[in-house]
């Protein structure tokens, strides 16, 4: 969960930032539709003040104020822009991705992406 600099509370959840605005992928992006999904069950609906698929330019958005984000931590680089970043406690979000391979190199590249994501 990101934010401009203090205005996340200390235990990120979903919950606590339920009259917050957000900045977010649009419903159509994975990552956009998960968020959302993950704040109905929530009880709430996002006010989406800002939406796009750009992550440098969300994360920017975030840093000016415009609103909180979800977003996979990898997505948030420290040099783009002065931002908050916190853990989201609940509810756990987790993605999986997948790679379709020839057969000979699944056991080599399974690896060596395992051991990267880590």
């Amino acid at each position: 969960m990101i934010g401009a600099p203090g205005t996340l509370p200390r235990r990120a959840t979903l919950s606590a930032l339920a009259d917050a605005d957000w900045v977010m992928p649009p419903d159509a992006a994975a990552c956009g539709h998960a968020v959302r999904s993950a704040c109905r069950a929530e009880g709430f609906e996002p006010r989406v003040r800002w939406e796009t698929d750009d992550m440098l330019l969300l994360v920017r958005a975030v840093a000016a104020g415009h609103g909180v984000s979800v977003l996979p931590r990898l997505a948030v680089f420290d040099e783009v822009a002065s931002v908050d970043v916190r853990p989201l406690r609940s509810p756990a979000l987790h993605r999986r991705i997948s790679a379709v391979t020839p057969f000979a190199d699944v056991l080599a590249s399974g690896r060596a992406g395992r051991a990267q994501c880590r």
